[in-house]
């Protein structure tokens, strides 16, 4: 009796083991499918002609980015409230993201829901803080509402993630910062540069008044961020582009490491023992396929270094690579520097030239053609500049001939201890005005 008591319990215990085997193989089976179904609604909400909006059943397991999805469709549909209630339950799937809350600010918003608005911005604000759609709808939302305090932080994010909203950004903050009201919110920019300063700033070199321009250089000046050389260089230029000739010569002074403030004349590092270049009134040194130009190491040169320009037979070039500003008050002065020619082939040659930069056109001197094949040699010229319309001065070397046929050059040329001195007392001047 008893034994068959047990085997009846035993057989009781294998049925329930096997229903229940069989309802966690149908869960599981469910779970494949509403998870299948999910992913593949998912799926579908990413191409780019995905399916109108229609109802979805609750029991698809689909990601917050799909739901979201479905939340932008059904605003579209003007289902207002299922997208709502979609943006809901993609938070609640998952409450790091920020994207179904800035859809329900962008919903609430254009509901005129201001608390609730409010609420959301809030919420994405502090949800996943890189996530470039997430702020530019918080953006576009603190822009309606006219929040210039809440816009500006916005934005700074966006320029620092997304550098092709400069371009669309950068004329509008330049706006802002020429207001008075404004320009405070811009401040803590100007005193802790962000990635995007630096090409900001060079906008501003570029489009700001003159005054405004100013201003904020003088920000950055009294900020405990030093200045970078690429913003001095850059203040510089919009200097020399406005003729601003001494001051653009006083800011780029200032960047000159002590010990060629201390050597240079009127020509600033004539003998090519710096490493400074394109930065204002030092050399300018443009570089091409067909032209190199470096200081260099070589037999016969004076000091460390003397400057190398290798040229390369190839297509034809202007050359007018290598120049100079200088600011010379009126008066008599010679040129000179030693140079020599390692077999420069050019139907004309080379010039050095020095022109009034007030008038480009007007050249005050030039010395005799460079080319062919020449040891170590001293190069003379003088010249005279002019009390008016000359204020400031390009000393240049450049190709003679005026025809394309006349720019093509091969081989290599030296230079060393380039000098002005004033002619009256054969003396160089200690130091640029």
């Amino acid at each position: 009796m008893a034994h068959t008591i047990s085997l009846e319990n035993m057989q009781k215990s294998l049925l329930l083991k096997r229903s229940l085997l069989i309802c966690l193989l149908f869960l599981a089976s469910w779970q494949v499918y509403s998870h299948g179904q999910g992913g593949m609604l998912g799926e579908q909400l990413k191409q780019q002609e995905p399916l109108p909006y229609a109802p979805v059943s609750g029991v698809y397991h689909l990601t917050a980015d799909a739901l979201t999805s479905l939340a932008e469709k059904a605003n579209e549909a003007a289902k207002f409230e299922a997208s709502e209630q979609l943006a809901l339950r993609a938070l609640a799937n998952n409450p790091t993201s920020g994207r179904p809350a800035s859809h329900l600010l962008s919903l609430y918003a254009s509901q005129k829901r201001s608390k609730q608005a409010a609420e959301a911005a809030d919420i994405a604000g502090k949800l996943w803080p890189a996530h470039t759609y997430t702020h530019s709808r918080l953006a576009d939302y603190w822009a309606h509402q006219q929040r210039m305090d809440k816009l500006i932080p916005e934005w700074n994010i966006l320029l620092t993630r997304n550098s092709v909203l400069r371009a669309q950004l950068f004329p509008t903050l330049l706006q802002l910062a020429k207001q008075t009201d404004y320009a405070p919110l811009i401040k803590p920019y100007i005193e802790h540069p962000p990635l995007w300063w630096q090409e900001f700033f060079n906008y501003l070199c570029q489009n700001a008044e003159p005054e405004l321009l100013q201003q904020i250089y003088q920000q950055r000046l009294n900020s405990k961020v030093a200045i970078e050389k690429t913003e001095r260089t850059a203040y510089v230029n919009r200097l020399l582009s406005d003729k601003q000739w001494r001051n653009a010569y006083a800011i780029w002074r200032t960047g000159v490491i002590s010990k060629l403030k201390q050597t240079t004349g009127l020509v600033f590092d004539g003998g090519f023992e710096g490493t400074t270049a394109n930065t204002g009134f030092d050399w300018q040194m443009d570089q091409s396929r067909e032209v190199s130009i470096a200081p260099d190491r070589t037999y016969g040169m004076q000091g460390q270094q003397a400057l190398h320009i290798r040229l390369k037979r190839d297509n034809p070039v202007q050359f007018q690579h290598l120049s100079q500003r200088l600011l010379l008050p009126a008066g008599e002065y010679q040129l000179s520097m030693r140079y020599r020619l390692d077999s420069l082939k050019n139907s004309k040659g080379l010039r050095w030239r020095i022109r009034c930069l007030d008038a480009p056109d007007t050249i005050l001197a030039e010395s005799h053609l460079l080319n062919g094949q020449k040891s170590w040699d001293t190069l003379t010229v003088t010249f005279t500049t002019p009390p008016t319309a000359c204020e400031a001065q390009l000393l240049r070397l450049e190709a003679d001939g005026p025809y394309l046929h006349d720019h093509t050059f091969a081989g290599n040329i030296w230079f060393d201890n380039v000098s002005i001195e004033a002619a009256s007392t054969g003396e160089s001047h200690a130091e640029s005005p």
